[in-house]
């Protein structure tokens, strides 16, 4: 692995051990559903309108095991508006315990929001959804 790679990863754990210590938008909420429990932890706190950030989703097992290996896909909209996300977030970085690193998350306005979370592992794929209101 190159050295500017791992330079980078480290940055981005303690980015993430950062993020858990001091910020209060950790969200774990998800769909009845959905066979996994995923909580959110946006780099932004309070989350604000029209600025381009990042995410740290973790997934767990609802036994509360990390669930490692997994692929996320996020898509989401506003149900009342009829539209989505005006970008195309993706999984960029597994950061190990079940967190994963998702940029180019940008809402363009304020209201309720539904984000539709594909979790991937092997041949199984579940989605769970994340309501949101900004």
């Amino acid at each position: 692995m190159e050295f500017s790679k791992i330079v980078k990863l480290q940055i981005t754990i303690i980015f993430l051990f950062i993020v858990e210590l001091t910020y209060s938008q950790d969200q774990s909420l998800a769909s009845s559903s959905c066979d996994y429990a995923i909580s959110f932890i946006s780099e932004l706190d309070p989350i604000e309108i029209n600025r381009m950030h990042s995410w740290v989703i973790n997934v767990k097992t609802k036994a509360g095991i990390p669930v490692e290996g997994a692929t996320i896909r996020l898509e989401g909209g506003m149900p009342e508006h009829d539209h989505g996300l005006p970008t195309n977030p993706r999984m960029t970085t597994e950061l190990g315990s079940g967190n994963y690193r998702i940029e180019g998350i940008r809402f363009h306005m304020g209201g309720t929001w539904e984000i539709k979370t594909t979790i991937t592992i092997k041949e199984n794929r579940d989605i769970c959804t994340i309501p949101l209101e900004l």
